[in-house]
């Protein structure tokens, strides 16, 4: 079959409303295909095949920082402008203008709170939280003893936002409402770094105004199932009210696991959707593990055909700057089902991920989703958007009906680019029900006897997997 992944680049043609001189970033979902005896057949273009015979199979390492990363500089512990926390009442001195370091001290400081930030840094001179525990291990990896746990973070309050903060290896688990991370007030130039988001209430919420932060390096999710059952999302870019505009998002290298939806760009009802020019979504893991599958009766089974959750991505809004498009880069996506609807009614039909709502300028590119019911759904009024070179695997395998790889449903609407992506195994590999739209050199089959490994998990428990590709798996 056809393999398209890792610094893949193409020339693409301008299509109307994206502008795609903006795809720039490449996937760094490093992956080795093994094939055997690989068949399949392409659509309107002939594509060149590689194969590496079974045997000899290697895996990139995982290093505890996306390449698509903000570079992160940490200042030492020491000096008048530290503060060494080790105490409840120490964070009452978040804000105080004499520091601008604070090293925290492992403990559990839930009881201090939800800590809000209303001071500022510089591009020059950040304001830093970070964990202070004698090594640089992820907190995904540490024990509980050395950790931070916080009572929950809000950048922003009252009118005031809060500026370039770098927050670094803190953990925020088992809360509830104020289990929230809340980048409020325009609150701009911040970096969340290798955070530990779990079994909590609520997510990470981003609202109008606050432009140019980054989520990074975090594992987030594992979501209480009343979080779930009322819609929370692990991220969120919010336009509750309509019209909010939140620019040059960075959402990387992350651990999304058994999210409610894993990253969503929110609308609410009727009202018009957000704006979101320059969201990058790169390099991140996706997945639902097997206590989230159930029998669609209620009962986790460990392997489906249903699920305690909806989507992976889903797309509620666009970019209005068709210069500037929402770019869904290198991303990996798996286990995604049907919700369940005793445990997760009025959910998903298991797309992995779904572009609605009108949704404009988004590019979808070198993504790998796997063993879900489906893969990428363009639906409700979504235009201009180019999917390309992404790679779908076992799609419909796993659960039952409607098992699409790519989509364009009947009520998508037009000027939408599918192209130069390959489907295996998937029970319904690719339809455009809308007309308008652009579907070329696409490659689907069954793929063989064979596999595609890649590197999995690379912040919790880096390891190898390996997808078979057989017709025997449909």
């Amino acid at each position: 079959f056809i393999w398209h992944l890792g610094g893949f680049k193409t020339q693409t043609p301008q299509t109307q409303g994206v502008a795609t001189s903006a795809v720039t970033a490449t996937t760094a979902a490093a992956a080795t295909t093994v094939a055997r005896g690989a068949t399949g057949t392409q659509n309107n273009a002939t594509a060149a095949a590689t194969r590496t015979e079974r045997g000899g199979v290697t895996v990139a390492s995982a290093p505890q920082s996306s390449a698509q990363a903000v570079p992160v500089s940490l200042p030492a512990c020491t000096g008048s402008a530290t503060l060494i926390i080790d105490s409840a009442d120490d964070w009452q001195k978040i804000n105080d203008a004499a520091y601008t370091n604070f090293c925290v001290k492992p403990g559990d400081y839930r009881s201090a709170g939800v800590i809000t930030l209303t001071s500022s840094g510089s591009a020059q001179a950040p304001r830093v939280i970070q964990l202070l525990n004698g090594n640089d291990t992820h907190p995904a990896r540490l024990p509980d003893n050395q950790q931070a746990f916080l009572g929950g973070l809000r950048l922003g309050n009252g009118g005031t936002p809060a500026h370039y903060w770098i927050v670094d290896r803190i953990s925020l688990v088992g809360l509830q409402e104020n289990g929230m991370v809340g980048i409020n007030e325009g609150s701009s130039d911040n970096v969340l770094n290798r955070l530990v988001m779990r079994n909590n209430g609520t997510g990470i919420d981003l609202q109008h105004g606050a432009n140019r932060n980054a989520i990074q390096n975090s594992y987030i999710g594992d979501m209480t199932e009343a979080a779930v059952q009322g819609d929370i999302v692990c991220i969120g870019l919010q336009s509750y009210q309509g019209g909010a505009v939140i620019s040059d998002t960075r959402i990387v290298g992350n651990e999304l696991v058994n999210c409610n939806d894993a990253i969503q760009f929110i609308r609410n009802g009727s009202s018009p959707s957000g704006s979101f020019p320059g969201t990058l979504v790169a390099d991140n893991d996706i997945y639902m593990t097997a206590d989230r599958l159930t029998d669609c009766n209620g009962t986790v089974n460990g392997t489906g055909p249903c699920m305690i959750g909806e989507n992976a991505i889903d797309a509620k809004g666009g970019s209005d700057d068709a210069s500037k498009p929402i770019r869904i880069i290198g991303n990996r996506m798996w286990n995604m089902r049907r919700s369940d609807p005793v445990r997760k009614p009025g959910g998903s039909w298991g797309d992995a991920m779904v572009v609605q709502y009108n949704t404009q300028n988004m590019i979808i590119k070198d993504n790998v989703i796997m063993d879900s019911n489906r893969g990428i759904v363009i639906h409700l009024g979504t235009h201009d958007t180019i999917t390309e070179g992404n790679t779908l695997v076992n799609i419909g395998a796993a659960t039952e009906g409607a098992g699409y790889g790519i989509i364009i449903t009947s009520e998508a609407g037009g000027n939408n680019v599918v192209r130069g992506n390959t489907i295996i195994n998937a029970d319904k590999p690719l339809q455009d029900a809308a007309g308008g739209n652009r579907v070329e050199n696409n490659t689907v089959g069954d793929g063989g006897d064979g596999e595609m490994c890649f590197t999995v998990k690379r912040i919790s428990d880096p390891q190898q997997k390996c997808v078979p590709v057989s017709a025997a798996n449909r």
